[in-house]
């Protein structure tokens, strides 16, 4: 094997190793320079999605794809729509990735792909019921059932009644719900009316 072949290897595997998606930065800390990165997307080896940010064309649409959404948006969580798909409380298919961010923040320029979408939460939303999520290919944010649960309800008029009905549905069906977290992030959200007597009347 000639060193350029092996080089491209080397190039490949550690770009594995970070799950597929891997950022400029991380790339350089690996001893991977610019010059390498620039051939490899010429040769296809490497698609570029935004600037600092690649991956290998061969990456699934899957949960990689929350790991990717949120190194694009470093302050991303995966909320409404995408988190009830993640926590299997949907049978809607979101066309996009849903990101809250917090107000105050930057909105970054997005890319083509993947389709990202921003939801801007006051601060007391934004950072309540985070859960991280560690795949095989990095780690991503997303709101735990319960959180997204209250925040469905809260955009229900723009998200759709019956997607948060049918939500609140699946959830109750299982054994691990805890419907005391969901009142308590119904009230700390002032939703509590709102959610409470569907609750009851589901039960």
């Amino acid at each position: 094997m000639n060193e350029l072949n092996k080089s491209r290897d080397e190039f490949i595997e550690k770009i594995h190793a970070a799950g597929g998606v891997i950022t400029t930065a991380q790339l350089n800390s690996n001893g991977i320079n610019k010059y390498a990165i620039s051939e490899m997307t010429k040769n296809g080896v490497l698609d570029r999605v935004m600037r600092g940010v690649y991956q290998l064309p061969e990456v699934g649409d899957g949960r990689e794809q929350f790991v990717l959404a949120c190194k694009i948006v470093a302050s991303g969580i995966v909320c409404l729509l995408s988190a009830l798909d993640y926590h299997g409380l949907t049978t809607f298919n979101p066309r996009e990735i849903a990101l809250a961010i917090p107000r105050s923040a930057w909105a970054p320029k997005l890319p083509d792909y993947p389709p990202l979408k921003l939801v801007y939460f006051a601060e007391s939303s934004y950072s309540l019921g985070v859960t991280t999520i560690t795949h095989n290919c990095g780690a991503f944010r997303v709101y735990d059932s319960e959180k997204t649960i209250c925040d469905v309800f809260r955009y229900r008029k723009k998200l759709g009644q019956d997607i948060a009905l049918e939500a609140l549905r699946e959830y109750l069906r299982r054994k691990d719900r805890d419907i005391e977290k969901i009142l308590d992030y119904a009230r700390v959200l002032r939703i509590e009316r709102a959610i409470r007597p569907v609750m009851e009347a589901i039960l």
